[in-house]
C-alpha cells in the first residue's frame, strides 16, 4: 500500500522513474516557451530574444532539477523530508549556476538563495500534501504544482516588489507552467507504475483499505444485506469516556458487519493539511484581492473563518474498514442517540461519533462481535 508520496518511487520495486522527470522537465521548458511568448506579443521581444545559447541553458538548468528532484524521491523515505532536501538542492544548483555564470547575480545573493529555497519547498511540500489528501489522482499533482507556485509568487512579491503588472503576468504563466508540469508529471509516473503492473487506484488509507465496494452513502439496501447498517450524522462532540472529540464531520454511516466496522462519511484532515490548506488560502486571497485591485485593498480571512472552514466546510472522504483486531472500544449516549467508536489508526479519523436513530441495532451488533470492549457495558437494550 502507497502511504507517502515518496513511496511512489521506491526503487527496490518500481525502478527509477524517469518517465516522471521528463515530464518534470518538459513542464519547465514549456512555462520559458510561455514567457518567450508573452515578451513577444506584450513586449515585443524588448526583455529578451530567442539565441540557441540561452534556450540550451534552460534546456540543462530544467533537465538537471527534474532528475535532481526525481532522485531525492528516490533516495528519501520520509515525506517529510522531502521539502527541505529539495530547498537544499535548488540553493546548492542555484549557487554552481551563479559561480560558472548561467545566471547573472552574485553567487552568493542572499534573495536569490531564499527564493531557490521557497520555491523549491513549496513546490515539493504542496504535491505531500495534496497527493496524501486526494491520492493518486491528476488533480492532486495539478493543485500540488499551482498552489507552490503561487506560494513562492508571493514570496517573489514580498522580497523583490516587482511592478504589479509583471507580477499579474509572472502568477499567470507560472500557474499555466504549474499546470503543464502537474499533467506532464502525473502522466509519467503513471505510464511508468503501469508498465510495472502498479495499481493507480493503490491510494492512501488511513486504517486497512478503502471500501471500494460501496459508495458514499451508497445504497442502503444493499449494506444491509451484508451486515447491521446506521444512517445519520457525524457529531464533533465527546461521549465520556472518550476524551477526544468526533473527527468525522457531517451526513455519512456505520456499517457493522462479519469483517468489522466500516465508516463511510467524511473527517478532518490532518493538522498539518489544515495548517497548509489554511495558509493557501489566506496568501492565495491576498495574492488574488492584490492583483485585482492594483495593490490598492487586499483582502484575507481571518483565523475564525478559516477555522470553522477547516472543521466543517474543507473535509476528506474516505470510507474505512475497521477490522475487530483495531478496534479499541464503543460506547453509546441513548439521550442523544450517538455511538461512538474508537480505533487504531489515524489519530485523524478516531474517535468516530454517529448521531442516529438506530444505534441500537449497531451496539447489539458490536456486542456479539466485540463484547469485551463496551465502555459501558451497563446500558440495556429494550
Amino acid at each position: 500500500m502507497i502511504g507517502q508520496f515518496v513511496d511512489l518511487f521506491d526503487q527496490r520495486k518500481y525502478g527509477f522513474n524517469y518517465l516522471a522527470a521528463i515530464g518534470f522537465f518538459l513542464g519547465g521548458v514549456a512555462g520559458w516557451f510561455l514567457w518567450f511568448l508573452s515578451n513577444v506579443v506584450l513586449d515585443r521581444g524588448v526583455q529578451f530574444g530567442f539565441s540557441i545559447g540561452s534556450f540550451g541553458q534552460i534546456i540543462l538548468i530544467n533537465l538537471v532539477f527534474a532528475f535532481v528532484f526525481v532522485g531525492l524521491c528516490h533516495i528519501i523515505k520520509r515525506d517529510i523530508f522531502l521539502p527541505f532536501a529539495a530547498g537544499l538542492a535548488q540553493i546548492i544548483l542555484g549557487i554552481l549556476y551563479r559561480s560558472i555564470g548561467l545566471y547573472g547575480a552574485q553567487v552568493f545573493n542572499f534573495h536569490s538563495i531564499m527564493m531557490n529555497f521557497i520555491w523549491s519547498f513549496f513546490m515539493a511540500g504542496s504535491l505531500i500534501l495534496f497527493f496524501r489528501s486526494i491520492g493518486m489522482k491528476p488533480l492532486s499533482f495539478l493543485l500540488g504544482f499551482v498552489v507552490g507556485s503561487i506560494l513562492g509568487d508571493f514570496f517573489q512579491l514580498v522580497f523583490f516588489s516587482p511592478p504589479m503588472g509583471f507580477f499579474i503576468r509572472m502568477l499567470l504563466i507560472q500557474v499555466a507552467e504549474a499546470l503543464i508540469t502537474g499533467f506532464l508529471f502525473y502522466k509519467g509516473l503513471s505510464i511508468h507504475l503501469k508498465k510495472r503492473e502498479i495499481p493507480l487506484k493503490a491510494a492512501y488509507s488511513v486504517v486497512t483499505t478503502q471500501d471500494l465496494a460501496v459508495k458514499y452513502f451508497g445504497n442502503e439496501a444493499g449494506m444491509t444485506g451484508a451486515g447491521v447498517v446506521a444512517v445519520g450524522k457525524f457529531r464533533k462532540v465527546a461521549i465520556n469516556p472518550f476524551k477526544v472529540r468526533g473527527k468525522y464531520r457531517g451526513k455519512g454511516s456505520m456499517r457493522v458487519d462479519e469483517q468489522g466496522v466500516k465508516l463511510f462519511g467524511r473527517h478532518v484532515f490532518s493538522l498539518a493539511a489544515r495548517f497548509g490548506i489554511g495558509a493557501v488560502i489566506f496568501f492565495g486571497s491576498l495574492i488574488i484581492t492584490t492583483a485585482l485591485t492594483g495593490g490598492a485593498a487586499y483582502f484575507a480571512p481571518g483565523l475564525i473563518p478559516l477555522y470553522f472552514l477547516m472543521e466543517y466546510g474543507i473535509l476528506k472522504r474516505e470510507n474505512i474498514s475497521i477490522p475487530f483486531s483495531a478496534l479499541k472500544s464503543y460506547v453509546v449516549d441513548p439521550k442523544d442517540n450517538l455511538i461512538a467508536i474508537s480505533f487504531e489508526g489515524s489519530t485523524w479519523c478516531t474517535p468516530a461519533v454517529l448521531n442516529t436513530e438506530n444505534w441500537r441495532n449497531i451496539l447489539r451488533a458490536l456486542r456479539e462481535k466485540a463484547p469485551q470492549l463496551d465502555s459501558n457495558p451497563k446500558i440495556t437494550l429494550d
